[in-house]
């Protein structure tokens, strides 16, 4: 079983696509430390009742600025459960955060919506790539000398305007070290007003499409995993 919980609505980025977009006024709420705690004992006494192994994956916001990110982590992991993340990748220049990462987490999932200037862009963060790649690389190279670690994976969300840039982005990030890739298009339900400049245009989609195997087998030799089907 995959459970996918959101931790937290804080966010340090500015996404015009997201909700969760730190430049909105709007609530955001946290996940109760207290309410936690149970949550994830009643998770691990599900697996050890069923037998069906759990897989907890925090989600934000960014899950990293939960306070209680590393305190339940290590909980949820003594109690037998395995973990995912999914991040934007600021607090990965943290030697103490990749570490707590490689550790503990079975999968960590960095968003990353373009090459460069695409994604700084869409992240309201300059420099971001490049703090990502180096960040990301320095994780897997830490993979590497542990002789074990956490699955490294992107994902991206396809737009009108960065559909492109996905083959030239995975040949970049299998030089980071990530080994595998995921896609989704953009939705409107989070920010009604940036999707209809920016959707996939049914002529999109027959794009991406025809490309895709291509895109996959290339990435395939690099030792990136293009993952979904056609």
């Amino acid at each position: 079983m995959i459970v996918v919980w959101r931790i937290t609505e804080r966010c340090n980025l500015a996404c015009p696509f997201c909700a969760y977009d730190r430049t909105l006024t709007r609530g955001r709420r946290t996940m109760d430390a207290t309410a936690a705690r149970g949550i994830v004992a009643r998770l691990a006494e599900y697996q050890e009742t069923t037998g069906d192994p759990v897989l907890l994956s925090w989600l934000g916001g960014e899950p990293l600025l939960w306070p209680e990110f590393e305190a339940l982590s290590r909980e949820a992991v003594a109690r037998g459960l395995r973990l995912s993340v999914t991040t934007n990748g600021t607090l990965l220049t943290r030697p103490a955060i990749r570490t707590l990462l490689g550790t503990l987490f079975a999968e960590v999932t960095v968003s990353v919506d373009g090459l460069a200037p695409t994604h700084d862009r869409l992240r309201g963060w300059p420099g971001g790539y490049a703090v990502l790649a180096q960040s990301v690389r320095a994780l897997a190279d830490e993979k590497v000398r542990n002789g074990q670690g956490p699955k490294l994976r992107v994902n991206t969300v396809l737009m009108h305007r960065t559909w492109k840039e996905f083959s030239a982005l995975c040949e970049d990030v299998a030089g980071w070290g990530v080994e595998e890739i995921t896609f989704n298009q953009l939705g409107g339900n989070d920010r009604p007003e940036f999707h209809p400049a920016h959707r996939l245009t049914p002529e999109d989609v027959e794009g991406f499409v025809a490309a895709l195997p291509g895109v996959r087998e290339r990435a395939r030799a690099r030792g990136l995993r293009v993952v979904g089907g056609d």
